[in-house]
């Protein structure tokens, strides 16, 4: 009897742990592979990591950073009047913030950051 409630018990937990990293490589893939996160009411959580735009060339004309996925591709152009972006540069983190618009001059959607994280979070 007790063998069996241990084994019942022991198959819950694995099927658990299944069932949550299946859902967490579902999210990944989203971001990874083209996706943009969802913007909920015009908010947005993000994870990626921030590149300055100091000094560099783009065809559009806004935002002092940029949030990139780990394959690369740029997600969002980033400003923020109450967070030191330039501080985090480099670092896998994740953003806070509200649309300001969609993308502009062929960019991408422009963010005012309110908060950073570092380290990535789980946002769906």
């Amino acid at each position: 009897m007790k063998k069996a409630i241990l084994g019942s018990l022991l198959a819950g937990v694995i099927i658990g742990v299944i069932l949550t990293v299946s859902l967490l490589l579902i999210a990944l893939n989203a971001v990874h592979y083209g996706g943009l996160p969802p913007i909920v009411d015009n908010h947005v959580g993000a994870n990626g990591y921030i590149e300055s735009l100091s000094g560099q060339a783009t065809t559009w004309m806004y935002g002092s950073h940029i949030l990139r996925s780990a394959d690369g591709t740029i997600l969002y152009v980033l400003q923020s009047g109450s967070v030191n972006l330039d501080a985090y540069v480099g670092r896998a983190v994740c953003i806070y913030g509200t649309l300001i618009h969609s993308g502009l001059d062929s960019g991408r959607p422009l963010i005012e950051v309110s908060a950073v994280h570092e380290g990535f979070s789980y946002l769906y």
